[in-house]
């Protein structure tokens, strides 16, 4: 056993109940109540937020129901005020009506559409979550009748049919995103692989052409290449500073020539050179001079 404290539908006075049990026996009115509902009954509801909207259902009450007519009235304006969307009265009409029909299927129907914000029961059929571990649904099949649980039975099937294709599609999207995924990593590390090797193509040539014999070309096509890399690869920032001196010398000793043709191929060295040492001075000199 498990006793928890449960408000009574009917009279709404507090009572010590056996969780267990599926009825009880009101102890101040008498009047049989559903476990559960007494349970929802119990449970505090949801106030308006700062600024005067329903965060859920607004605390509204029902008059309460003293025959049929009236509760078949009460009926057909719950499916109503779910149709305007108006959960606050659709809530408290249904608990009128189980406080006089606790075996009303209608009723905790209605409360579960209001719990699920349905307007139509048809919505039952596109829910993305099943519901039929609810109380509510579970007691309105339990007390439906035949043609109302047929409809039920239909909407359930169907849903589940609905919640199924849903996560084929989820995982299918999961799917073609974790292939993408996979995809863009194969072709970013493809495209690294080809950059340091490019790098790496473009080092071993450097080496190569200062293996040659020393030129003004294969310095010059040496240290664009030089240029070419990442800052601190292998030994890349030594060797420029290396063919840099030889070019910066080759053009000191061009600068020194009398021919037009010596100075012309002083200044492009120099002007290639930029701010080494005093270059861009001599570039100034040449241009000066030619």
């Amino acid at each position: 056993m498990s006793f928890i404290s449960a408000r009574c539908p009917a009279c709404g006075k507090d009572n010590e109940i056996d969780s267990d049990n599926e009825f009880f026996y009101c102890a101040h009115c008498g009047k049989r109540a559903i476990t559960q509902a007494a349970i929802s009954f119990s449970c505090p509801k949801p106030h308006d937020d700062a600024e005067g909207v329903p965060t859920d259902t607004a605390i509204v009450a029902a008059p309460p129901i003293t025959t049929p007519e009236e509760e078949d009235r009460y009926l057909k304006r719950i499916f109503l005020f779910l149709e305007e969307g108006d959960w606050g009265k659709a809530e408290a009409y249904s608990e009128a009506v189980l406080d006089f029909n606790p075996e009303c299927a209608s009723a905790y129907l209605a409360k579960l559409m209001t719990k699920l914000h349905l307007h139509e029961k048809k919505e039952f059929a596109t829910q993305e979550e099943s519901y039929e571990n609810e109380y509510e649904w579970r007691f309105a099949l339990r007390f439906a009748d035949e043609q109302l649980k047929e409809e039920l039975d239909a909407y359930s099937a169907e849903c589940e049919r609905h919640i199924y294709a849903l996560n084929e599609a989820k995982a299918r999207a999961r799917a073609t995103a974790k292939a993408e995924a996979e995809a863009r990593a194969k072709a970013e590390s493809e495209a690294r692989a080809k950059a340091e090797a490019e790098k790496r193509r473009s080092y071993l040539q450097v080496l190569d052409l200062l293996k040659e014999e020393p030129s003004v070309s294969n310095y010059l096509e040496a240290l664009s290449l030089l240029q070419s890399l990442p800052l601190g690869y292998e030994q890349s920032a030594t060797i420029a500073e290396q063919v840099k001196e030889r070019l910066y010398t080759m053009a000191a000793n061009l600068q020194t020539g009398s021919t037009t043709t010596a100075h012309e191929n002083a200044l492009r060295i120099f002007e290639r050179l930029g701010a080494y040492k005093d270059s861009s001075l001599r570039a100034e000199q040449l241009r000066k001079a030619l």
